[in-house]
């Protein structure tokens, strides 16, 4: 069955972003569109998070290390 338009969108966003976010092409993976849809924005939120996680760590390190 081939994939409409939309779908082979989704495909290429989720490929980029599962690369981007180096988390891999697991065993799991979104086989519809909507779940694809779903994991893309999981792996945004997770981003995100990492990186304030990371910028707070690194904030609480720099200010550590100027006492």
């Amino acid at each position: 069955m081939p994939l409409e338009e939309y779908e082979i969108y989704i495909l290429s966003i989720y490929f980029m972003m599962t690369t981007i976010s180096t988390i891999g092409y697991g065993d799991i993976v979104g086989t519809t569109a909507l779940q694809r849809v779903y994991v893309i924005i999981l792996m945004i939120f997770g981003v995100i998070f990492f990186t304030l996680l990371s910028g707070a760590i690194a904030s609480y390190m720099t200010a550590i290390d100027q006492q």
